[in-house]
């Protein structure tokens, strides 16, 4: 009787190591898995982040390629250097020209719409994504686009105007 009581106390200890050890395995793989799960999402996002700008840049003048309609130059006009490179896109709206602006200005890229040739401030603008620095030039029908993150990457991006052979500078 003695081993019997003595066998079954030796079974349940066993067991109960067992499913110690189970459990103890449960957590490691969970918390090597929950790991890799968080560099995974935090690479994407630096990813994310770092095409973001020139991708939203790149998007706003192929849906806006038409004759006339991109320019590049100073904030208040495309003809006139004042120190913030501009993306300008113009469209006409009830027979009045509007002007959608895309600059560098106070640590973010920023978009105002406004009429065309509108004194306005740059501080007027609407923050749309941080950055350090966009850059913005132009090779015949090619806008290049340089927009440095606030992590300090710098993604770059060419689009072709397909509506005319040069962009106005």
């Amino acid at each position: 009787m003695k081993d019997k009581v003595k066998k079954a106390h030796i079974e349940r200890i066993f067991i109960f190591l067992l499913f110690t050890i189970f459990a103890g395995a449960v957590v490691i793989v969970l918390s090597f898995g929950a790991n890799i799960y968080k560099s995974l999402v935090e690479r994407d996002n630096a990813a994310y982040e770092k095409h973001l700008g020139t991708g939203y840049i790149a998007a706003k003048i192929r849906g806006n390629d038409r004759k006339d309609a991109i320019a590049i130059g100073g904030f208040v006009n495309e003809k006139q250097d004042d120190g913030i490179k501009t993306l300008h896109i113009y469209e006409k709206i009830e027979g009045e020209w509007y002007d959608t602006r895309i600059y560098y200005y106070d640590g973010a890229i920023r978009e105002v719409f406004t009429f065309r040739e509108n004194e306005i401030a740059p501080e007027d603008g609407t923050e749309v994504i941080p950055a350090k620095d966009m850059k913005l030039s132009v090779e015949g029908a090619k806008i290049l686009i340089s927009i440095t993150d606030t992590h300090g990457y710098t993604d770059k991006i060419v689009v072709e105007m397909r509506s005319r052979k040069e962009v106005k500078t």
